[in-house]
């Protein structure tokens, strides 16, 4: 009777090991929690997510494609942004060439203001410069400047 005790309490202690041993291990346990390591995966978008095929306890390598995540609306958002910023660089386009018209016609009239000043100031200089000479040409040959005026020579 003792032996048998010893041995039924052997095959209890041997069980009881395999048991916990096995929990211990394994990934899984009887009451569905997970005795292993958790890795916590995240991706920087909504959507879908497929798991490739794997065994429970498999091993998986750096870099190696564990599961695929698929967000329809993050592709239309992304066009739609992607739309939003050619409108924009086509209207800042139209913008640029409506100024560089504008400065092209400004420029424009500014040099035809500068070719007209350059005229009438030439036609101001040379309408000076007539009227200096036209005393000159106006004045007696016989006459004498004294002091600013016309005499008559004496003889």
């Amino acid at each position: 009777m003792k032996i048998f005790r010893l041995v039924a309490g052997l095959v209890l202690l041997i069980g009881g090991l395999y048991v916990l041993v096995g929990e211990h291990f394994a990934g899984t346990s009887a009451d569905a929690t997970v005795n292993a390591r958790i890795t916590v995966v995240r991706a920087p978008i909504e959507g879908v997510v497929s798991l490739a095929v794997r065994s429970i306890g498999a091993r998986v390598k750096a870099g190696e494609l564990i599961a695929d995540v698929v967000d329809d609306r993050f592709d239309t958002a992304r066009l739609i942004d992607l739309e939003r910023q050619l409108d924009g660089q086509r209207l800042d386009g139209k913008r640029a060439s409506a100024q560089k018209l504008a400065l092209t016609q400004a420029r424009d009239g500014f040099a035809s203001q500068l070719a007209s000043y350059q005229k009438g100031r030439v036609g101001q200089i040379e309408a000076r410069l007539a009227e200096a000479r036209a005393p000159k040409m106006l004045q007696p040959q016989g006459c004498a400047k004294r002091k600013g005026r016309c005499v008559e020579p004496t003889s």
